[in-house]
């Protein structure tokens, strides 16, 4: 009877496919959510650090959370408000009810949607919308640009998820 060589499995990161860029750009976007929701404005956690090394130097963020949000404001600016703002209602979070993507491989360029329900400002429960912008240069995926809207679901014309 002939032997029977039996191969180790091989670990699950090799047997797991290639992520498509949508996949890609969709939860390196989600984990913006995660960040918040963990009060991880320093990045330590795996995922909080891969979001950081795809900020674009030039990133800018527009966020009506509050009036001077009108303004543009660096990436900096943004984690510092995320900061400050995690001191009087740290108990604040963000679930992601949906997540969408357009990506256009030919020029480098794509957007993802984030639909959020928000909790924990005293009993108000707010929807909130976010669109992300992308750009690939030298080869890897760079957040540009972001907008987040907020509202009531009896204003915002949201489709309910389900």
């Amino acid at each position: 009877m002939p032997s029977v060589t039996t191969l180790p499995s091989p670990p699950p990161e090799a047997v797991k496919q290639k992520e498509s860029t949508a996949e890609l750009l969709e939860r390196l976007s989600s984990a913006i959510g995660v960040v918040i929701n963990e009060h991880d404005f320093d990045f330590t956690s795996d995922s909080a650090k891969e979001l950081i090394a795809h900020i674009a130097p030039d990133m800018k963020s527009q966020l009506d959370t509050c009036a001077q949000d009108a303004n543009h404001l660096t990436w900096e600016e943004q984690v510092s408000q995320w900061r400050q703002r995690a001191k009087y209602t740290p108990d604040v979070r963000f679930h992601l009810d949906q997540i969408a993507s357009d990506v256009n491989e030919d020029t480098g360029r794509a957007t993802v949607f984030m639909e959020m329900t928000v909790h924990g400002i005293e009993n108000v429960t707010l929807q909130a919308m976010n669109d992300l912008k992308w750009r690939r240069k030298n080869g890897q995926w760079m957040l540009y640009h972001m907008i987040g809207l907020r509202g009531s679901t009896a204003n915002t014309g949201f489709v309910p998820p389900g």
